[in-house]
């Protein structure tokens, strides 16, 4: 079986690359809502040069209250408040 993969392997070499390097997002029902805090200030070094520093700072706090509280930390951008980012409901 394994011996047919070398055929195939030129048409996968870049998702097979990627899954090799790829890891894990963590296990928390807020991760896209980490993700878009992280998007948030990482855009405002980049684009809008802001102090790294004070970038760092700020994610610090909007990570910890995101992680601690129930309330979305994420205030912009409003394409990260859809109901796709509220946690899961577990059933019954």
């Amino acid at each position: 079986m394994y011996d047919q993969l070398d055929k195939y392997e030129s048409s996968f070499k870049y998702q097979l690359d990627s899954l090799e390097r790829a890891r894990p997002r963590p296990r928390t029902p807020r991760w896209r809502e980490i993700e878009c805090i992280l998007g948030k200030y990482l855009s405002k070094v980049v684009v809008e040069n802001m102090d790294t520093k004070m970038a760092v700072d700020k994610l610090d706090s909007k990570l910890k209250e995101c992680t601690t509280s129930l309330i979305s930390a994420c205030e912009d951008p409003p394409e990260c408040h859809n109901a796709s980012l509220q946690a899961p409901t577990t059933r019954n």
